[in-house]
This record gives C-alpha cells, sequence and structure tokens, in this order.
C-alpha cells in the first residue's frame, strides 16, 4: 500500500531551486535539452477525419479534447463521441472506430448524466483493458473489456441522486500517465498537487498528495505528461520538468528545460515529443522557435517540426505518423517525414 503522507515533490517551481536542501524539499537541477539544435522535420498532411452521425453517415465537426496513442489504438475523449477508440493497425491513415460512446449511450453509463467537459476534458489514460480520465468535475473509469462495446463502471465522486455530476477537487487532473510495470497513475492538478492514484484493489485510491509548492501553493501549469524509459515529462508551461520513477513507485530527481516552454508532451517507445510556445515572461521566455521538439530519454534534441499550435496531439507508436486537432473540427492526419 502505497504512504498517505503529503510531501513537498517540486518545490522550487516558482523559484528555481540551486543549493541543496537540508528541510526535506527537492533538489530540482536545471539542464539544457540540446546545445545544437536537429536538422527541421517535415511533415505531409495525408487525411483528415471527422466522426460521422450515428443516424444518417454524414461526417460532423471533431473536436478532440485528448487524444492518448497506445499500441495501435487511437483513444480520444471530446465531441461528438465523447470517449473514442480508433484502430490504427490497418491503415495509419484510415483510422476505423472501435466504437465511440455517444453511439452506445444507453449501455456507456448508469451513473447519471456524463458530461465530457466533467468527466474527460483534463485528461486520460489506461491500464490494462480499463481507461481513466478526468475533467472539471472528478474521475470516470471505464472498462473496455467488451472491446465493442465500452461501460462505465466507476466514478469520482458519485453524481447526486438526481444524476447531476458532483465535484470534487481530488479528482479533477490536468495531466494522467501510468506506471510502466505497477497499478499506478500518476494524476497532475493544473497548479497545486500530483496525486498518486492505487489501483491494486480494483478501486482507485488516493496514495500520496505531493505539492508542487510550499503548502500547496499554485504553480502554473500542468498542461500534459508522459512516460518515457522510466522516467516522467511533465509539460509545465514556462519550463519541461523530468522526474524519474524510484523503486517504490515515487517520483525522485527532478529535473527541469528552462529554455523550452512546454504546453503540451506525448511519448513513443523511443522519443517524447514537446509542444513549445515560447512565453512573454522575462525570466522564464524562450527565444526558440516554436513548434515541435523530439527528444530522446536523455533531453537530447534529436528533431524539430512546426506544427501550426495543435490544441492537442498524439504520434504513432512506431514515430511515423502525427495526429492533431488544430481547428477544433477534424483530426488531421500527417506522415513523419524524417531527415536523419
Amino acid at each position: 500500500m502505497l504512504s498517505k503522507k503529503r510531501h513537498n515533490l517540486i518545490w522550487g517551481l516558482a523559484v528555481l531551486v540551486t543549493v541543496a536542501c537540508t528541510d526535506g524539499r527537492a533538489r530540482v537541477t536545471t539542464t539544457v535539452f540540446s546545445s545544437v539544435d536537429s536538422p527541421e522535420t517535415s511533415l505531409q498532411l495525408v487525411a483528415d477525419v471527422q466522426s460521422k452521425d450515428g443516424a444518417t453517415g454524414n461526417a460532423v465537426s471533431t473536436n478532440a479534447l485528448q487524444m492518448f496513442i497506445k499500441g495501435t489504438s487511437l483513444f480520444m475523449t471530446g465531441t461528438p463521441f465523447m470517449f473514442a477508440r480508433w484502430e490504427l493497425g490497418q491503415d495509419m491513415e484510415n483510422p476505423m472506430p472501435t466504437f465511440e460512446g455517444n453511439k452506445k449511450l444507453t449501455n456507456f453509463t448508469a451513473m447519471g448524466a456524463w458530461p465530457v467537459d466533467s468527466y474527460a476534458s483534463g485528461a486520460v489514460t489506461t491500464y490494462g483493458n480499463t481507461a481513466f480520465m478526468s475533467g472539471m468535475s472528478g474521475t470516470s473509469v471505464i472498462s473496455m473489456a467488451e472491446t465493442m462495446n465500452p461501460k462505465e463502471i466507476q466514478r469520482y465522486p458519485l453524481a447526486s441522486p438526481q444524476g447531476i455530476p458532483i465535484t470534487q477537487e481530488d479528482y479533477t487532473y490536468t495531466a494522467m500517465v501510468t506506471h510502466p510495470t505497477k497499478p499506478i497513475i500518476y494524476a497532475f492538478k493544473r497548479q497545486d498537487y500530483l496525486y498518486t492514484l492505487d489501483l491494486s484493489s480494483g478501486t482507485v485510491k488516493i496514495g500520496a498528495k505531493d505539492a508542487y509548492g510550499s503548502s500547496g501553493q499554485s504553480v502554473c501549469c500542468v498542461m500534459g505528461a508522459a512516460v518515457l524509459q522510466n522516467k516522467i515529462f511533465v509539460a509545465f508551461r514556462d519550463r519541461l520538468l523530468v522526474f524519474e520513477i524510484g523503486s517504490d513507485g515515487r517520483l525522485i530527481n527532478p529535473k527541469e528545460a528552462t529554455d523550452i516552454n512546454a504546453v503540451n508532451v506525448v511519448a513513443t517507445p523511443r522519443y517524447v515529443y514537446v509542444q513549445h510556445e515560447p512565453t512573454s515572461s522575462p525570466t522564464a521566455g524562450s527565444a526558440r522557435p516554436s513548434g515541435i521538439y523530439v527528444l530522446d530519454s536523455s533531453i537530447k534534441n534529436v528533431g524539430f517540426f512546426k506544427a501550426s499550435s495543435p490544441r492537442r496531439f498524439a504520434v504513432s507508436q512506431d514515430d511515423t505518423h502525427f495526429y492533431s486537432n488544430l481547428e477544433g473540427t477534424r483530426v488531421k492526419i500527417f506522415r513523419i517525414l524524417w531527415t536523419n
């Protein structure tokens, strides 16, 4: 069972810690992710895809709030599908829907209203055949044991007796990632806490609550997270945070790259893709061009491409295709044309 103590996880995000701490605070070290930029990589648009109306079969406006690829499946939350799984295995440029939640509405949940903003706008991850997602009200747990028919099996907190969503701050996150081997989810709130969620009992239990700053002070802002080779990369808006995962599941040895203003991050088995949008901050701004920086696990810059500031994006596990929500109306698919 995980410890339920509160800890100060990364004290010093607002003010960089440059000397060893003696009061239990984590020491954050600064790193530069590359001294020499790699050649620019090109993207070739090959398709744009929209969900189809269940009654007419006509394409409809499609807004992916969250995108996440596992294996050959693209998981998304948004409208009109609520929660969707598109299969990429047969043709990465012509995904086939495995399910879309709005087309299974009568079976999808028996726990009350399920507005996507309330339960799936902030974060999504999976553990085995179960999806975990969070929004402005709380966390929803979806079983995918029946491949074509997902069902909500847990909700934190439960809705009111009238089926109306109730908000509980302990379950509202803007990034969620799963431990590579253990039944643990790392769930990041936007400004104040990291929650370590224990899944070992078949339910979601809060195992630890770690503050970003002193006494939970606001630290802006977690916007995405990803796992690569036992490291967790966190987009913290004005910087990129990198943690190692300890043998007990805790996050240790935090490092930060302040020369990249990270607004989103995704990972494949080989690389981390970090969306950089320069800020105007005189202390945290970066002169690097906006776009997607491709890093390896040592935070070495191995690629860069311009991507027109996607709202959300995902990358195929073989690093050949880039899926993005650019305008909030469709999913655009690009080939990645590597130059090295």
